[in-house]
């Protein structure tokens, strides 16, 4: 008889056999009832009869057979009989039905009307996103002609292989082979590979792999550390007995007995109960160092004194014991006292009564050990004169402490600082030689008090400990002491705390909100050893902070090593989670790469819902995602290729708790299968703690957060599990290079692994930071978690930082420039300013950097960790380094930054405006002409007309300025090119873009060079500029950006772009093609070709705009004031409604009228043909009926501005100042997205600034102060109705017209932006105002 096996582990299959006879027929088959009927053709014609054959069971299973692939296709072929008709089957979907109807398609809707249709079909692989249902194809269609079979295989599969054009297409090109490995591999793991491993047989078709849970049962099965169970004991009993029967029999004796008592089974050969002799032992307390037997090296025990005293008690009288419950320990006294008696037995004559009689004694040696130290504890005395006796002292025992010893005295790699739910004590996650442990670490809190009472007076006992610290925000200190109280003190006596500081004379606390957390990664970095004097305690005790100190990372090392990750010995798993919590969809990814396997499972609610996710659609997303990882550099290429040979397999589940399961039990087995060290890597929208609320176990592991993209939980309307697991799959590739990425910074910052957070570039410069501080005695100020840590009085008020318009130093020179333009791009401005600060500050007349103020200690210390820094990345190539010079002002100027503070950043920008003016004043004196100007980059009008000889002007230019120690760190760069520029402003400029050839301008730069070798390029053929190439690939091209454009009507926008393209365009072409002619002249007359083509194109702007131009644009105003009348309802012709919307109706006008202001306004850039736009003005005003110089005539900024700076991506950290009116971005589509890497900008954080800097605009108008009208001096006196000064009446600094138009610039961001919280609040206010 056969029996097949589940796959599920715990569960049989009933009713499910195959009996044979003996001469090898079948007998009987039950229960294998299988749709397809080639497999179950294969399991009666192949696979059983073969169980017949061989000796042995390895022989059974391994006498397989192979097939063809023509006799596979038979098999797996599947074919039904279609019950009813096709039309009783209408809107039901199954591979016969869609076989049937792609039969009619083929073959004839008449052969399929009736009942009773036969469809033998197979499932193709394409179209790989369609159901199965929809992919099957007739067997049928393979029989057809060539032409037919490849025309219908097309149509439903979309692909006909690689067969060639006059042949069939070939059956083993469509077959979805994995859909058959999977079923076919089901049925062979029930019937073959399964039994043969509960069997003891090795697995006879490798290439169907076993189930997790059957590594594990026969692993359990196999081991040999098993528990013992009471049956096995009884049967090993049982056995003895017969055997002692069948040799009783055998001499011709009785076999009588039974099984006797069970004491008496165990003790190894006692008497039965019923003979047992009942002895009286006397329980006497005898001293543990009397004397003692000998003990032979046979022996194998190590407690000498305990085996003596034993031996002595077993050998002495005393008093009957007592019965009853007492009846097991009387007996085993009784046994010992035999053994004991007893000589012991020859281990090579009689093993089996060797090992009775040394358990024995064993049992006797661990109750006199039992005894002593009963007795011990009922007398503390003896107990302390005898510490040693009490002490275990077994292998085991010794075994631990020395493995505690070891750990203690080695380094610790700390990996995560993880809270607990006492407060104040963190399990410290590290790492000692290969192995990983969890020790509890207690952090007590520090503070430092600021107090007028002298160390020697009695009240200073409550302040602390006095030391030397300087106050932050450069705070005089009168005496200062040093305060540590533990956290659940801290936590229960806060506010006692406080009175006793304030009546011991305390005027400030300092660094009291710092998170502990913080605190023990500054003070213990990510390497650290255990104290001389804590060495000798258990590591399930604890430490203090104090008891761990400092280690160098250069001598010690950090995740180092030749790892199979590259993280040391450590391994890794990740755990990418995305979900849509709306409708309760999400995809789960956990990597294993040191098992080679990883898991996807699928939350979909739905029952009835498609399956998307296929195992070869993961697998191809899988190598896409790896295929990207070889160039990066934290991969090796054998890492690549282990990720590469991860198997997924794919679960889907109803809910996230079934999801959960799943994933806690494929890490379960992980564990039970790698033994070692293991990091876990989470990327999940609510971060590691939210995945460990769902998945408990990643608590006893150290666990890393990644930071995960807003996009990823972003699901499209279809085919959304497809995308999502895709993603996930790619997030888990990138994990392994992440973790490396994070190690390498870990090393350079010196914190643990874990605390490094979502922007590890604020992580690392916040810890160097702290650090110089302490070194330079400096108290911090640690932001916890958006307030500083001022002490006890309070900051300053920090609101006219925030309104005041920070320094930008932007210049901007409006005009139409009709030469050669170029944009720079500026780097390096703040890294330059503060390593040129002392030198900045004596341009203004101040010495070194007392013009600074209060914070010059605190900048001084700044400035030393920048230009430590700076050397490390120029003579070390160190790219971190390189890194947080790149972010050093994104971090000076971010709230969230731990050690963020308001007077460095004014501090700084103050040096950057300095540095920003000194480099435009030398540029001017060079003679170039700024167009624009600010700190992220110069336009500058070159003077040339040829772009040979602006580029080398250029190049001159930049030699120059880098030649000047000032400017030696600043790097300027040139981004884009024009030859010719109508600029206005940032948001409104247009012109003639130039193309210059890629790798030319670094040609130049090392052709300037001289001793790096390189000759200087041909920059000839750069002049020849053909102007009817524009907008061909490699020519010129036309770009602008026009925000005036988006408030006027749509129906008047393109008319507006259009013409001043042609007010760019047609004067360049014409300069060009008189240049052209007059090239062949000679190099002679190149300053005067440039001034004809300067006369050119002046000549050719008054000719036109007196003449055909201004009149088609006449034409078009008329047309314009047709079609949109005042007042029209049309869509087309109304004016939008956009952020920085503020003029009325009566200020719009017209909508003619407001396309002749903007028009006339922008043309009247050009200083050279000033009176020819007037005279076109007044023609065009005269035409809508307006007077000249009427109100209405009038241009008005029609979109106010609004400068949010410093908006930094949560993502890839850049930073950057957003105009919130004007920036083409956030007006068209209203979606906030970095232009760096695209990722949406937090918004409930860019609205809590809103309302920040709306409440700061509020206080600053109703504390404003009152002003004299005649002598404009400020009032200083309260209650005063006139000037003290010239007693002229008091008005405000702050008109309400002028108020009310600030705030109104918010109500309109907070309509147009959906912020709703603003938009209560500026309505309230300017009802208020």
């Amino acid at each position: 008889m056969i029996l097949p096996a589940s796959k599920e582990e715990g569960k049989l299959i009933k009713k499910r056999y195959a009996v044979f006879n003996f001469d090898g027929s079948l007998a009987e088959l039950k229960g294998f009832e299988i749709k397809r009927r080639g497999e179950l053709k294969l399991i009666k014609a192949e696979v059983f009869e073969q169980f017949l054959a061989g000796s042995s069971l390895a022989e059974c299973y391994a006498a397989g057979v192979d097939l063809s692939d023509s006799e596979l296709l038979g098999y797996i072929s599947e074919a039904t009989t279609m019950s009813k008709g096709m039309d009783e089957y209408e809107g039901r979907k199954s591979c016969a039905i869609t076989t049937a109807k792609r039969l009619a398609q083929f073959l004839g809707d008449e052969r399929i009307k009736d009942k009773g249709l036969n469809c033998t079909y197979v499932i193709a692989r394409k179209p790989e996103s369609a159901p199965t249902s929809e992919r099957a194809i007739p067997v049928s269609i393979f029989s057809a002609e060539p032409a037919v079979a490849r025309a219908w295989v097309r149509k439903w599969c979309g692909d006909v292989g690689s067969a060639p054009a006059t042949a069939v297409p070939d059956v083993r090109d469509i077959v979805d082979w994995q859909y058959y490995r999977e079923r076919l591999g089901s049925a062979v793991q029930k019937i073959i590979t399964i039994p043969a491993a509960m069997q003891h047989v090795a697995n006879p078709v490798p290439r169907v792999k076993h189930p997790d849970w059957l590594h594990k049962r026969v692993r359990e099965r196999d081991s040999k550390s098993q528990q013992l169970r009471l049956d096995t004991m009884f049967a090993e009993q049982r056995e003895k007995q017969a055997r002692a029967k069948a040799a009783a029999a055998a001499a011709g004796g009785g076999g009588g007995g039974g099984v006797g008592d069970i004491e008496d089974l165990l003790g190894g050969g006692g008497k039965a109960a019923g003979n047992a002799t009942v002895a009286r032992v006397r329980r006497t307390a005898r001293d543990a160092g009397a004397g003692g037997a000998d003990q032979d090296e046979d022996d194998g025990g190590d407690g000498g004194g305990d085996e003596a005293a034993a031996a002595r008690r077993l050998s002495s009288g005393g008093e009957a014991g007592p019965r009853g419950a007492r009846g097991k320990q009387h007996r085993q006294e009784q046994e010992q006292q035999q053994a004991a008696a007893a000589p012991r037995p020859d281990r090579r004559a009689d093993y089996r009564a060797w090992v009775t009689w040394q358990k024995q004694k064993w049992r006797a040696v661990r109750q006199e050990r039992k005894r002593r130290k009963t007795e011990a504890a009922k007398r503390p005395a003896a107990a302390d004169d005898e510490p040693a006796a009490l002490a275990p002292t077994g292998n085991v025992a010794r075994f631990f402490r020395q493995q505690q010893a070891r750990a203690a005295a080695s380094h610790w790699q700390l990996l995560q600082l993880a809270p607990t739910a006492v407060p104040g004590t963190f399990r410290a996650w590290v790492l000692v030689d290969a192995a990983l442990y969890a020790v509890p670490l207690r952090v007590a809190r520090t503070l430092y008090v600021d107090a007028a009472t002298p160390p020697d007076a009695p009240e200073s006992v409550v302040l602390g400990t006095p030391v030397r610290v300087s106050l932050p925000y450069g705070r005089t200190a009168q005496h200062v002491y040093r305060l540590s109280v533990p956290e659940p003190d801290w936590q229960a006596r806060h506010a006692r705390l406080a009175l006793q500081l304030l009546s011991a004379g305390a005027s400030g606390v300092y660094e009291g909100q710092m998170p502990l957390r913080l605190q023990a990664a500054l003070q213990l970095g990510c390497v650290a050893t255990v104290a001389p004097a804590a060495r000798g305690r258990p590591l399930g005790d604890g430490f203090d902070l104090e008891e761990l100190q400092y280690a160098d990372t250069a001598r010690c090392g950090f995740l180092e090593g030749d790892g199979p990750e590259g993280l040391g010995p450590l391994r890794y798993i990740a755990l990418v989670h995305s979900a849509d919590p709306g409708r309760g969809r999400g995809v789960y990814a956990l990597l294993l790469p040191a098992t080679g396997r990883g898991l996807l499972v699928v939350v979909q609610p739905s029952a009835l819902a498609a399956r998307e996710v296929t195992p070869g659609a993961l697998e191809r997303a899988w190598r896409d995602g790896t295929a990207v990882l070889a160039p990066q550099g934290h991969n090796t290429q054998e890492q690549v290729d282990a990720l590469a040979r991860v198997e997924w397999a794919v679960d889907y589940c109803a809910d996230g708790i079934e999801a959960a399961r799943a994933l806690q039990r494929a890490i379960l087995n992980y564990r039970e299968a790698q033994r070692g060290p293991l990091l876990v890597a989470v990327q999940c929208p609510g971060g590691a703690e939210r995945m460990a609320a769902d998945v408990p176990l990643l608590g006893e592991f150290p666990v890393v957060s990644v930071p995960a993209l807003a996009e990823d939980s972003r699901y499209p309307a279809l085919q959304w599990q497809l995308r999502a697991a895709r993603r996930a799959v790619h997030r888990a590739a990138v994990a392994g290079g992440w973790l490396r990425e994070r190690a390498a910074l870990t090393r350079y910052a010196h914190v643990p692994l874990a605390d490094l957070g979502g922007d590890p570039s604020l992580a690392i410069a916040d810890a160097l930071y702290a650090r110089c501080l302490r070194a330079s005695g400096h108290a911090l100020w640690v932001r916890d978690p958006a307030l500083p840590d001022p002490g006890v009085e309070p900051l300053p008020d920090d609101d006219a930082f925030l309104l005041e318009d920070l320094p930008s130093g932007e210049v901007s020179c409006p005009g139409a420039y009709r030469t050669v333009c170029v944009h720079l791009r500026l780097h390096h401005l703040a890294v330059a300013a503060l390593v040129k600060a002392q030198e900045l500050a004596e341009m203004e007349g101040a010495s070194g950097l007392e013009g600074l103020g209060a914070g010059a200690p605190a900048f001084g210390v700044l400035r030393r960790l920048v230009e430590s820094w700076l050397t490390d990345a120029t003579r070390n190539g160190n790219p971190i380094a390189d890194r947080l010079l790149h972010n050093l002002y994104r971090w000076v100027s971010n709230p969230a930054g731990r050690l963020h503070d308001g007077g460095l950043q004014r501090a700084l920008l103050g040096l950057m405006q300095r540095m920003f003016l000194a480099l435009v004043a030398d540029m001017r004196r060079l003679g170039a002409q700024l167009v624009s100007a600010n700190f992220g980059g110069v336009l500058i009008c070159t003077g040339k007309r040829n772009m040979s000889a602006a580029v080398g002007y250029v190049r001159y230019l930049l030699d120059t300025l880098a030649k000047r120690d000032l400017f030696s760190w600043l790097t300027l760069a040139p981004s884009r090119w024009w030859h010719a520029l109508l600029y206005r402003d940032a948001y409104n400029f247009g012109g003639v873009e130039a193309a210059l050839p890629e790798g030319l301008w670094e040609a130049t730069e090392r052709g300037a060079g001289g001793g790096g070798g390189g000759e200087a390029p041909d920059l000839s053929s750069l002049d020849a500029v053909d102007p009817t190439q524009i907008g061909t690939p490699g020519g010129p091209k036309l770009s602008c950006l026009w925000n005036l454009r988006e408030f006027l009507p749509p129906a008047l926008q393109e008319h507006l772009v259009l013409l001043l393209a042609e007010f760019v365009y047609r004067p360049w072409k014409e300069a060009a093609a008189a240049a052209l002619r007059g090239a062949s002249q000679g190099g002679s007359q190149a300053v005067a070709d440039a001034q004809q083509a300067q006369d050119v194109q002046i000549e050719y702007l008054s000719r036109e705009l007196g003449g055909s131009w201004g009149d088609r644009l006449m034409t078009k105003v008329q047309a314009f004031a047709a079609k949109c009348p005042p007042g029209s309802s049309h869509p087309e012709c109304q004016f939008p409604v956009l952020a920085g919307s503020h003029l009325s109706e009566d200020e719009l006008g017209s909508p003619a009228l407001a396309f002749v202001r903007t028009a006339c306004h922008l043309l009247a850039l050009d200083a050279a043909v000033t009176d020819e736009v007037a005279l076109l003005r007044r023609r065009l005003l005269k035409l809508l009926g307006v007077g000249e110089f009427g109100s209405a005539a009038q241009f008005r900024e029609p979109c106010m501005s609004f400068r949010l700076p410093d908006v930094i991506c949560g993502y890839c950290n850049d930073c950057r100042d957003l105009d919130l009116c004007r920036d083409p971005e956030l007006q068209a589509g209203q979606r906030w997205a970095c232009a760096a890497c695209a990722q949406p900008y937090d918004m409930p954080a860019i609205e809590a600034r809103l309302v920040k800097l709306l409440g700061a605009r509020v206080r600053e108008y109703v504390l404003q102060d009152l002003q004299c009208v005649k002598c404009k001096q400020v009032a200083t006196e309260h209650l005063c109705g006139s000037c003290k000064q010239c007693g002229g009446s008091l008005t405000n600094t702050i008109r309400p017209d002028v108020a009310r138009k600030r705030l109104v610039v918010f109500r309109n961001l907070a309509a147009y932006h959906k912020f709703d919280l603003l938009q209560q609040l500026a309505d309230d206010a300017l009802g208020r105002v």
